[in-house]
């Protein structure tokens, strides 16, 4: 290991002490376009840590070189628009790209629509649930097995969403720091972070590809201070190492994490292979009611998915992977898995609510590389870009990827205390897709929608409530994400 600059951050955490975090100068922050370090170089090839690529027809995207443009963990500078959904496939509507005008912040409620108090409806759901299974439906079929998750908001709102500032060198660096000691307590030194902590700096500039990676990454403490004065921009601060793997965006938030033993044995086969941005692979049973009390032997013991969900959600929404501010971290789906060696563990899916609401996020791939979005009702993008996050080991994350989504300041446009009730929504649904088609419901709730302002930017969105319905067409054999506005009855959808 290089010599470096003795007791740096010793010297630096007197003076964060004395001085505070006085570095007002900041990074330019890591989108869901830019792509992970470490993913696809020769020494360190990596699975992929893409979570996919939306666009008209796309399917699930896995990156593995740089270079490659599709998505995160991919390609450095890629700017393909990852988690959003692309353009107009208008398949089996029975009202052209849908059935209403589309929506934006600050709609007001359609008229001549059944709009029911949130107060009301949550009271009235189970009610609403039974009758709408009971009701026949030209083209909509409520299995046993329909899994609907009530409303818990008393208003929903129209949002603005705009992506948090990155943050001074100082604060980044003592983020930083505090998570690798949180998540790799005693195992590094001072001298070994001043050696490992490296920066993908922004467009490339102060790369060195002559150098074996990660050292081809410029030293994060060599330049501090060319960071604090701007002289030099980062996307990511990053350590790869052979006991894990880090990924922090300018704005503070994990964009990926690999810290666990059993993970990374299935990724280092030789000795001394670095982490990478390692995705656990293995049998995936079918998704599971996160309430499910059933359980499943991890490492440390046995653990109920339920159980799995709450204390994921609790280590997430502490704030050391990033703060989330006024959003709630929510997990939404998840699917226990077998490994390659045997072990059980959980894939937890993770989005984030606002005052009751989730916000709707996109279903992983089969094993957890990637999603696809392969067409959408209408031309606006969709923000998809889900969480994602393994238990292997009881009480601990071993793998954590896509808190960066949900970096965003929160703005209320204007409030609504009533919507369409859960049965209006359905009625409209069934309306807006033509008879022939034979659509089997599999879930629904009510949640939020986000659009991109700018389809070639997710620095501002807005959110839109909606009834999301996951519907599977006997036709074809695509899963439909359906959602109809919540106050104008507009739907739109995108296909899997």
């Amino acid at each position: 290991m290089r010599k470096m600059k003795e007791g740096f951050l010793r010297k630096w955490r007197k003076g964060v002490g004395i001085l505070g975090l006085c570095g007002l100068l900041l990074f330019t922050g890591c989108s869901k376009q830019d792509a992970l370090p470490g993913a696809g170089s020769e020494e360190n090839p990596g699975t992929g840590a893409s979570v996919g690529t939306a666009g008209e027809d796309s399917g699930s995207s896995t990156g593995t070189a740089e270079d490659s443009g599709n998505g995160t963990g991919a390609a450095e500078d890629s700017g393909s628009n990852t988690g959003t959904a692309g353009e107009d496939s208008g398949t089996g509507m029975e009202n052209g790209e849908g059935s209403g005008q589309a929506g934006s912040s600050g709609q007001l409620p359609a008229s001549g629509l059944e709009l029911q108090k949130l107060t009301e409806l949550m009271e009235d759901f189970s009610n609403q649930v039974r009758t709408v299974k009971e009701t026949e439906y030209q083209n909509l079929i409520f299995g046993e097995e329909f899994l609907v998750t009530a409303p818990e908001a008393e208003k929903v709102y129209d949002l603005e969403l705009t992506r948090k500032p990155a943050l001074p060198a100082e604060e980044l660096l003592q983020k930083f720091d505090a998570l690798v000691d949180f998540q790799w307590e005693d195992v590094y030194s001072d001298e070994e972070k001043e050696e490992l902590y490296r920066y993908w700096p922004l467009g490339g500039v102060g790369r060195n590809d002559s150098l074996k990676y990660p050292y081809n990454y410029p030293s994060f403490l060599e330049n501090f201070e060319k960071l604090k004065n701007g002289e030099a921009k980062l996307t990511l601060l990053i350590m790869d190492t052979e006991q894990g793997y880090l990924a922090l965006d300018g704005s503070g938030y994990v964009q990926y994490l690999n810290g666990n033993k059993t993970a990374r044995r299935y990724k280092a086969s030789a000795e001394g292979a670095l982490a990478g941005p390692y995705m656990p692979k293995g049998y995936f049973a079918d998704y599971r009611d996160t309430s499910s009390t059933d359980s499943y032997p991890l490492l440390g013991g046995e653990v109920r998915i339920c159980d799995a969900v709450r204390e994921a959600e609790e280590l997430i929404g502490q704030g050391i992977y990033g703060d989330f501010g006024d959003f709630q971290p929510k997990v939404v789906r998840v699917r226990p898995v077998e490994l390659e060696e045997g072990e059980d563990g959980y894939r937890l899916e993770f989005s984030c609510a606002y005052k009751g609401l989730n916000l709707a996020v996109a279903n992983l791939g089969e094993y957890g590389g990637g999603f696809g979005v392969s067409s959408m009702s209408d031309d606006r993008k969709m923000d998809l870009f889900p969480g994602v996050a393994f238990m292997l080991e009881k009480g601990k994350l071993d793998v954590l990827a896509g808190c960066f989504s949900f970096e965003y300041d929160v703005k209320e446009r204007e409030a609504y205390d009533s919507v369409l009730s859960f049965a209006e929504g359905v009625r409209l649904m069934s309306e807006a897709f033509s008879p022939t088609m034979r659509l089997t419901v599999r879930e629904a709730q009510l949640c939020y929608a986000r659009f991109q302002v700018n389809e070639e930017s997710d620095e501002e969105e807005y959110a839109e409530a909606s009834w999301e319905f996951v519907a599977e067409n006997e036709n074809d054999g695509r899963v439909y994400h359906i959602f109809i506005n919540a106050l104008n009855g507009y739907c739109f959808y995108y296909t899997e």
